[in-house]
């Protein structure tokens, strides 16, 4: 389905032990005790939707707010089965890399500073970077991304190394960073669904106001409200209400845009309801004899 691309896997093999989370030896006159994991970060994520040629662009600013102690220099994109991924880019000093071996993970790693044991261009504590950016032909929906921020990795007197270290190992699935939920590509269901899909706007709405992408109760509960009204004119076959109520929806995540709900609301709300609204009939075939 996605094919592996051989220069991000290249570019990134000296960071390519991160993937699968493991525990370093070193020599130590301490029994690792003083650890310090990845998760001393305050990092947000700020996710805009475009329409492409092929498919959507999803755009990634991340910040690291005053809180922080490390700086951020590991972000991934945990999405599940995706069409497609292509034109993957990374700010200055970032490298990228594509693993499709098992789960999906878009991945994007500061370049490491030759034997200094830092960062060139990693995001400090009161700063923000953007230019996480790649191509999907697959619908915006709610996934997972993990952040990890610069810290010492364990030492261990020899001999007294583990594969688990409370506190640290068992922090996420992932690493010893901070996990989270953004916007990122998903396959639609196949076949189309379209009650079952309604269920999935319904969602994603309820997520988005739990999220803090849709600012205001009111604002939720006019979508909700839309969407139970289309699910249940498709149930009595009334496409003329169901198609209206979509394109109603339509106008009016327009209007809310500017206030009441945020990128990552409007790409859940919008390209879903259009993708719902492409996927029905004008009407209706005539019940056979």
């Amino acid at each position: 389905m996605l094919q592996e691309s051989e220069g991000y896997v290249a570019r990134s093999a000296r960071n390519s032990c991160r993937l699968l989370f493991c525990v370093v030896v070193f020599l130590s006159s301490s029994a690792a005790q003083d650890i310090e994991p990845g998760n001393r970060i305050d990092v947000r994520i700020a996710c805009h939707v475009q329409v492409a040629d092929k498919g959507f662009t999803y755009a990634y600013t991340l910040s690291n707010g005053d809180t922080a102690r490390q700086e951020v220099c590991q972000f991934d994109i945990r999405p599940s089965e995706v069409s497609r991924i292509s034109d993957l880019h990374s700010p200055v000093s970032w490298d990228q890399v594509l693993f499709t071996d098992g789960d999906l993970i878009i991945r994007w790693l500061a370049q490491p500073l030759e034997g200094a044991g830092g960062y060139v261009d990693a995001i400090e504590p009161r700063s923000f970077r953007s230019g996480f950016e790649f191509t999907a032909q697959s619908l915006p929906s709610i996934v997972t991304f993990y952040a990890e921020g610069h810290h010492s990795l364990p030492k261990f007197e020899v001999g007294m190394a583990t594969d688990s270290i409370p506190g640290y190992s068992d922090l996420t699935p992932y690493g010893p960073g901070v996990v989270g939920r953004t916007v990122g590509p998903v396959l639609p269901p196949e076949p189309f669904d379209p009650e079952g899909f309604l269920d999935t706007l319904l969602s994603y709405t309820a997520q988005s106001r739990t999220l803090g992408w849709i600012a205001e109760q009111m604002t939720a509960d006019k979508y909700l409200g839309y969407f139970n009204f289309v699910k249940a004119s498709l149930h009595d076959s009334n496409l003329t209400a169901a198609r209206s109520t979509l394109k109603q929806v339509l106008h009016d995540v327009d209007v809310s845009s500017t206030s009441a709900l945020t990128s990552e609301a409007y790409a859940l709300l919008r390209f879903n309801t259009e993708y719902v609204l492409s996927q029905l009939p004008l009407t209706l075939p005539p019940p056979k004899r």
